[in-house]
């Protein structure tokens, strides 16, 4: 590489420092003055900057032996693209490559922007063209994003924002048109009578522990699939990746769907990996029968004035009444593999020496203060008692609203993660991920910048960043001022506003 092309490679980052700049710009020290509009995200990259995370794009495509753009600037303005909610890759030619002031700030010269990063750009397409992001996005391998993934919490982790409590695992459909022929590994479905297709994202993420506590609600493991793949496969897959990123120890109990209950990897979750769990049951199944006839032979006895059974318990407030019950024995297929065919031959003899592993359940017959039509069953894996109520199973149980409200609904509207820039699977995973791992910044910034920002979305803090107005660099800071306190500085003030002169008929 000539040193022209070093020259354009090189890259940097400004701080913000108002004060500096100006006292720079007095004296006639100052490298470039332009209008910013898009956006004053400053305080967020100097987030970024700080927690290191410009520092995990120091990586390339393990296919490609040279890379003419470095990957940092490729990323940054990705990562751009995301927090600007600008839905494809033509919206960054259209709008974010017209703002240099956003771009400079991530690094971006005036070189960039005069010939490119390289002579092949012949003066066209700057400061990149955006197809080389599309193309570059489909090369990485499935394994180089896990590592992404991965070496993103390192730097979480210095700054203590990986927290240990209750996580929610969840999953989401991520659709692409029918008519398109050309994506990779996409799964079809019917819902409500209509062909889907698309994938399937497979979530654990941390929920905070109440309404009012400033918690990073990161998320620590996910797994894209086609998307007709039954989530409950994944279950163990999903635990040992965020093991794998978080570490042992961490993960203290889990939150899901029903559309996870498997047997065989709930006891695995509990007695492999030492992780509790809450999770509705089926309609269908033997436990939830078992939980309906306990709980109309709890309010008989109760009626009737009779000695309760140990390992019961009823409890209500304002919004939930809820029956809880220790040492249920029909969630028969709860075991290893083993225990499961051992279970179903005793079964089929009838035979009275059946022993299967007991497990906690509840149900709920008021649930937002009003009586339920269809009674709410659900598992835990704790036993019910003074510090773990069934009160407190159905609060936690609730907190799997917040990855449904603000992390789903949030990933889709705000940051985009539905419009892939590829059509090459390991383009749309690299896309996914990175878009997790942009929310997962976003939101531990968020924790850091007070209480207005903490859980607002991605567009209201957006609206909270964007401010019209000069932006200065002097390497290596910027300030971003009012044109007119600018003109100040130098002894220039305007005349005001004038009506315009009356004209006579």
């Amino acid at each position: 590489m000539d040193n022209g092309e070093k020259e354009k490679n090189f890259w940097t980052y400004y701080k913000k420092d108002n004060e500096k700049v100006k006292e720079r710009l007095l004296e006639g020290d100052y490298d470039k003055a332009s209008m910013t509009g898009l956006g004053n995200f400053d305080g967020l990259f100097c987030f970024l900057n700080e927690a290191g995370f410009f520092r995990l794009f120091d990586f390339r495509p393990d296919c490609r032996q040279r890379v003419m753009i470095p990957l940092v600037y490729l990323l940054s303005t990705y990562s751009l693209k995301v927090i600007s909610q600008l839905d494809s890759l033509n919206s960054i030619d259209d709008q974010l490559f017209k703002d240099r002031g956003v771009l400079e700030m991530v690094g971006f010269t005036g070189v960039h922007f005069e010939g490119g990063f390289s002579n092949r750009n012949k003066g066209k397409h700057l400061p990149f063209n955006i197809t080389t992001m599309g193309k570059l996005f489909g090369d990485f391998s499935t394994g180089q994003t896990d590592d992404f993934f991965t070496s993103s919490f390192q730097p979480l982790f210095r700054n203590k924002f990986v927290p240990a409590g209750t996580y929610i695992m969840d999953a989401t459909p991520l659709y692409v048109s029918n008519s398109a022929k050309t994506y990779e590994n996409v799964g079809t479905i019917v819902r409500d009578g209509k062909k889907k297709k698309g994938y399937k994202l497979i979530t654990l993420k941390y929920a905070r522990k109440n309404e009012g506590k400033r918690e990073p609600e990161i998320f620590v493991a996910a797994i894209l699939v086609p998307l007709n793949h039954h989530e409950s496969r994944y279950m163990i897959p999903v635990v040992e990746q965020a093991i794998g990123n978080i570490g042992k120890g961490r993960i203290k109990q889990i939150v899901l769907d029903r559309g996870f209950v498997d047997g065989e990897n709930l006891y695995r979750l509990k007695y492999d990996y030492n992780i509790d769990f809450i999770i509705y049951s089926k309609s269908n199944m033997d436990v939830t029968d078992e939980l309906k006839k306990k709980a109309e032979e709890y309010k008989s006895r109760k009626q009737k004035k009779l000695p309760l059974p140990a390992g019961c318990f009823q409890q209500e407030d304002k919004d939930t009444r809820v029956y809880g019950f220790n040492n249920l024995k029909w969630f028969w297929t709860y075991g290893k593999s083993e225990h499961q065919e051992e279970v179903k031959k005793k079964l089929y003899k009838k035979d009275k020496t059946l022993l299967t592993h007991p497990i906690s359940g509840g149900i709920i017959t008021k649930y937002k203060g009003k009586d339920v039509q269809t009674p709410i069953t659900f598992l835990s894996s704790k036993r019910f008692g003074k510090t773990f109520t069934p009160l407190i199973a159905v609060k936690l149980y609730k907190k799997r609203h917040y990855t449904e409200n603000e992390g789903y609904r949030e990933l889709k509207q705000g940051y985009k993660i539905g419009k892939f820039p590829s059509r090459k699977f390991n383009g749309i995973y690299l896309h996914a991920i990175f878009t997790l791992v942009m929310f997962n910044y976003v939101t531990c910034f968020k924790t850091t910048d007070g209480r207005s920002f903490a859980y607002s979305g991605l567009k209201r803090l957006s609206r909270g960043f964007t401010y019209y107005g000069a932006i200065i660099y002097s390497q290596p800071y910027f300030g971003i001022f009012d044109l007119e306190e600018v003109l100040g500085w130098f002894g220039l003030k305007g005349k005001g506003l004038r009506a315009p002169p009356f004209l006579s008929r």
